[in-house]
């Protein structure tokens, strides 16, 4: 049982990403929130919302790596539904949700390797330490641009997804 709790939903993404890793990349094998709440000693009940903030932070970093944002396909609500992710905040939901449908898939298909989810959790440390929130952390990759870019973090995923699915159709074909 955790003896220390999280104090930010970004600090409990960043503890549960080793568990996060081994579900993603060992086993493939979709799991819950309150499955990664039991995984690090937390009452689903009680901090089943909050995991889903954390995971919330994990797809912004995975963007921030263009890696495809594994929380999509791989993390479900115990009731199976998919809680209106993007859909609340205005900025997410005119510039990620028309991408949902897309992002879900790629996130399916790709073989993720430890390597990038570490990255993955690399950023998650640096935004803990940035003090950032998950809806800042999507407000940078939304409307910030990277040094030396023309275009947005979340442009330059896209555009990097765009790849990887192209990669899948010759992988299957």
């Amino acid at each position: 049982m955790n003896t220390v709790e999280p104090v930010t939903a970004v600090q409990l993404a960043l503890e549960v990403m080793p568990h996060f890793i081994k579900s993603v990349v060992d086993e493939r094998r979709v799991r819950t929130y309150g499955s990664y709440c039991r995984a690090i000693g937390l009452d689903p009940v009680e901090y089943g919302r909050s995991m889903g903030k954390a995971m919330h932070a994990v797809g912004a970093a995975c963007v921030v790596r263009r890696v495809p944002i594994a929380p999509l396909y791989w993390v479900e609500r115990e009731n199976g539904t998919d809680g209106e992710i993007f859909e609340r905040r205005w900025r997410e939901s005119a510039q990620v949700l028309p991408h949902r449908d897309f992002l879900y898939c790629v996130a399916r298909d790709h073989r993720y390797t430890a390597e990038e989810l570490r990255a993955v959790e690399a950023t998650l440390s640096k935004a803990v330490e940035s003090g950032y929130s998950p809806d800042r952390m999507w407000d940078v990759v939304i409307k910030g641009k990277p040094k030396g870019q023309a275009k947005t973090g979340f442009v330059l995923a896209l555009e990097r997804y765009k790849e990887i699915e192209q990669e899948l159709r010759h992988r299957t074909i």
